[in-house]
């Protein structure tokens, strides 16, 4: 009788210590951070990002570096000295790369993804309320402090994506996305001139331009963050599984039919209680 005590509570007391091991082993599977610090593909989905973050930087810099195109005409509508209109140019290249502090804030709180789009959104309004400027001054704070920002937030996402997908192939990666500076640069300029002959006026111009800006939200929403896959969970009965032992209670099992295998199952509580009893009953 004390024989068959013992083995009926050692084998419950082995299954609710299985069962709270694999109870604490999802837990410590729950609290942890799937999507930190993910592994670079180093190629697929990657280049995608390479080539959203050429784009990115085809439209920031080959709007930004081709401003003397715009440079007369803007001096002829506002009737300032060139130094002062040049400011407009000067202040829209130094805010968008001195943003780059705040803007890599930003990307770590919300992702390069949104504030690419946030930014394209910001430049695009930016360029929209320029054409309105009556004034030096109100093109200094539209064209060149916010469009500045919204360049800010596009330009540095679409760098820093890149480095996420690529880890041995980075440099390569990093240098064509980089190279849509060049890009943007000298074929923006006569871009810029065509538009300004066929439109006529400069306002005309940056409203085409404020969208082509429009389309970096585009190639940000590419710019997909990486995130760990989930882990399979293992649903068959073993050491690392916590016994699985619902799954087992629903399996139907014929005892002594050919063909139908059964499925062992430790003793409840209330069955061993039961063995207990009619132990008794037979030693006394």
């Amino acid at each position: 009788m004390e024989k068959n005590r013992t083995e009926s509570e050692t084998s419950c007391e082995e299954a609710a210590r299985l069962t709270a091991e694999g109870a604490a082993a999802d837990d410590d599977d729950e609290a942890f951070d799937y999507g930190a610090l993910p592994p670079p593909p180093d190629g697929g989905y990657g280049w995608v990002v390479v080539f959203a973050s050429f784009m990115c930087n085809l439209v920031v810099d080959g709007i930004a570096y081709t401003f003397g195109i715009f440079l007369p005409e803007l001096v002829k509508y506002f009737g300032e000295g060139k130094g002062t209109v040049a400011w407009v140019g000067s202040l829209l290249s130094g805010v968008y790369l001195a943003a780059g502090p705040i803007v890599s804030a930003l990307c770590n709180k919300f992702g390069c993804r949104a504030v690419c789009i946030a930014g394209s959104l910001v430049a695009t309004t930016a360029f929209v309320m320029s054409t309105f400027s009556k004034s030096v001054t109100v093109m200094m704070i539209t064209y060149g402090l916010l469009g500045g920002i919204g360049f800010g937030m596009i330009y540095l996402p679409s760098v820093v994506a890149v480095g996420y997908y690529f880890e041995t192939r980075r440099s390569l990666a990093t240098g064509i996305a980089v190279c849509g500076s060049g890009v943007g640069t000298f074929s923006f300029a006569p871009l810029a001139s065509i538009l300004l002959n066929e439109f006529g006026s400069w306002q005309n111009a940056n409203l085409l331009l404020a969208g082509l800006i429009l389309n970096c939200a585009v190639f940000g929403a590419l710019m997909r963050p990486l995130v760990y896959p989930k882990a399979p969970l293992n649903i068959d009965p073993g050491v690392h599984s916590s016994l699985n032992l619902e799954a087992l209670a629903r399996v139907p099992t014929v005892p002594n039919m050919p063909g139908v295998p059964t499925v062992p199952t430790l003793p409840t509580i209330t069955e061993a209680k039961v063995i207990d009893e009619t132990n008794e009953k037979k030693v006394s």
